[in-house]
């Protein structure tokens, strides 16, 4: 068995293409390894449907799901 991450859904074909591409897109992360993320109130078409539309923009899975959710998040440098 490979590993999900906490996405314990449903692992077809497509979804596992789509996984290679956001990690390619997101330097290796995994669209499935945000703890921010209630992957367990997704359906596997709202999940399928977000990470396409955050390859789409080119923008991470949580700022799809939950648009703003980093704003006020500080940057340190």
């Amino acid at each position: 068995m490979s590993w999900q991450g906490l996405w314990q859904g449903e692992m077809t074909e497509e979804l596992k293409d789509l996984h290679a591409q956001y990690r390619k897109m997101f330097n290796g992360f995994d669209a499935c390894g945000y703890e921010e993320i209630s992957y367990e109130g997704l359906t596997y078409e709202e999940y399928v449907g977000y990470i396409k539309e955050s390859l789409k923009q080119k923008k991470s899975l949580p700022n799809i799901i939950y648009p703003g959710i980093y704003d006020n998040v500080e940057e340190y440098s």
